[in-house]
């Protein structure tokens, strides 16, 4: 194994966060191992993307600590979360890309912005993400003409670009058919296995969530109430679990 896929990359521990009267997180403890892909379950409104949020830094948590590589990011000044932040990619639930931008540009834009590299190798490093991502041919193109699909496999290519160490993705398969959603998860376990990426997933697609995850964990009422691999999850006696992963109406999660 690749050393820096050794031991635990992102550690949270007691992260609290309130909004108002309404208490989000309510004592997060959660380690992610580098080079895992960890999906994170849970109904939507849950704080799914709000943990997302405190991970890099975009949310400072009313109380508890956020390790990335030991270090305690919610101690980091603007400068050395900018700094953080180049080791980490993005996939957004609506890809987020450019409408007046080619896809060759939207890929390349981080490139542009933060690396000191000459416009051919821009390029060809831009498009040896959109190869990975199974979009070679559509360097030209605007957004307005792909796929929901295309996009997010654009979305992606530039949520790699930069060579981070985690991406995080937002429901990557939201809003896409099945045979689409698939081709996303298999990019996520390729990418993953590929680039020695650590991958934190939000979703409430649980078949997505036992494809493409080492480990779930399961965010309910502002804690972590499980955290297992696919297998373990599948046979969980936890019933709160259970009526989540099967989707049912009946059980202690009320349907409100």
């Amino acid at each position: 194994m690749n050393e820096q896929c050794s031991g635990p990359i992102i550690e949270l521990r007691g992260v609290r966060k309130r909004f108002g009267r309404q208490e989000v997180l309510g004592g997060i403890d959660l380690s992610i191992g580098a080079c895992e892909t960890l999906v994170i379950i849970g109904r939507s409104g849950c704080g799914k993307s709000v943990l997302l949020k405190h991970i890099t830094g975009l949310i400072r948590p009313d109380e508890g600590r956020i390790l990335f590589h030991g270090e305690d990011i919610t101690q980091f000044g603007r400068k050395s979360l900018f700094e953080m932040r180049m080791h980490f990619g993005m996939l957004f639930q609506g890809a987020a890309l450019f409408d007046s931008m080619t896809v060759g540009e939207n890929v390349a834009l981080p490139l542009v912005k933060h690396s000191a590299m000459t416009d051919e190798e821009i390029r060809r490093t831009a498009l040896d993400k959109l190869r990975l991502v199974g979009l070679p041919d559509v360097w030209d193109m605007y957004p307005a003409q792909l796929s929901g699909g295309m996009k997010k496999r654009v979305g992606l290519a530039r949520a790699v670009v930069m060579d981070p160490q985690v991406v995080l993705y937002d429901e990557p398969t939201t809003g896409l058919d099945p045979i689409m959603a698939d081709v996303i998860n298999v990019l996520i376990r390729s990418l993953q296995k590929e680039l020695d990426i650590t991958s934190v997933v939000v979703t409430h697609d649980i078949k997505s969530a036992y494809k493409v995850g080492d480990r779930l964990a399961m965010l309910h009422e502002g804690r972590i109430i499980f955290s297992g691999t696919p297998e373990e999850t599948a046979r969980t006696g936890d019933e709160t679990v259970r009526q989540f992963i099967e989707g049912r109406a009946e059980g202690p999660i009320r349907a409100v």
